[in-house]
């Protein structure tokens, strides 16, 4: 099933990588932008391209190219899933994260007057 495990882990790296460029924690924008704005390097071209969305994009891209690559069967649902997950992972685990382990944080007590 397997045909080659360093391209897998390959994959693998790429993909956690283009997870996590998305997080959209702590103030809903993605975690990369946040990261480059910390070191003042711009997020956005003159004419409105978004250089971490697409360096994530490039990212997963290639790491769905080394994950079809590294298996010999199954590879049109092994894309799919990685494209499933990407799409809806990053907000579910900061949504259950807040939920779970950080009750309280972006909520604001409220002033009685």
């Amino acid at each position: 099933m397997i045909r080659s495990k360093k391209m897998l882990l390959l994959a693998l790296i790429l993909f956690i990588a283009s997870i996590v460029l998305n997080f959209p924690f702590p103030h809903d924008q993605p975690y990369g932008e946040v990261i480059a704005s910390r070191w003042n390097i711009l997020t956005t071209f003159e004419n409105g391209w978004d250089y971490i969305g697409l360096t994530t994009l490039l990212i997963f891209i290639s790491s769905l190219f080394f994950l079809a690559n590294s298996l010999n069967k199954y590879h049109g649902r092994s894309i799919l899933i990685a494209i499933v997950i990407v799409m809806f992972a990053p907000s579910m685990i900061i949504s259950t994260f807040q939920k779970t382990f950080a009750t309280g944080i972006m909520q604001f007590p409220m002033k009685e007057i």
